[in-house]
């Protein structure tokens, strides 16, 4: 497979929301990273110390840890929820649509099925909460979201309908 098959059709893909996820793994990248600092620094330090089950746990330490680990549980449950089965890229292969899924994994259908304006993955931008729009394509009794680009739903449905899709 060449570069090109894959990025053929990433004009159709919203490029907002792959920034939204690059960044979500940049600042999972530097949760972990902040995280091995100051793990050690709980046990070590001599600042607010409290003795529990005979380890001595520094306070001042124990908020930032504790911080740092529920937003490490929203961004993997943002990847479990969303990310997991969110098409990244797609390209047809002979009569089959294949899918890359979170740059990881990819599925093949030969016979699929999707929907419009029925799926949308949420996102907080500053105070509001934006949607993306998705098409969900269904194959193997699972649905995958594409995030669409603003203006670009119509020539997306004529191209799956022209490989073999079935709209819902």
């Amino acid at each position: 497979m060449e570069s090109y098959e894959l990025t053929k059709y990433d004009h159709f893909i919203n490029p907002a929301f792959i920034k939204v996820v690059k960044g979500e793994l940049i600042f999972l990248i530097f949760s972990l990273v902040c995280l091995w600092i100051l793990i050690p620094a709980v046990f070590d330090s001599d600042r607010w110390v409290v003795m529990v089950f005979n380890f001595n746990i520094s306070l001042y330490y124990l908020y930032p840890v504790f911080v740092g680990f529920l937003c490490l549980l929203y961004v993997f449950g943002r990847v479990f929820k969303y990310y997991s089965r969110t098409v990244f890229h797609f390209y047809f292969k002979g009569n089959f649509l294949v899918l890359n899924i979170f740059e990881f994994k990819s599925v093949q259908f030969s016979e699929f099925n999707f929907v419009l304006d029925k799926y949308s993955i949420g996102h907080w931008n500053g105070f509001k909460k934006e949607y993306f729009n998705c098409v969900g394509i269904e194959g193997n009794k699972k649905i995958y979201l594409l995030p669409i680009a603003d203006d670009k739903q119509d020539e997306l449905v004529k191209l799956l309908l022209d490989h073999g899709g079935k709209q819902l």
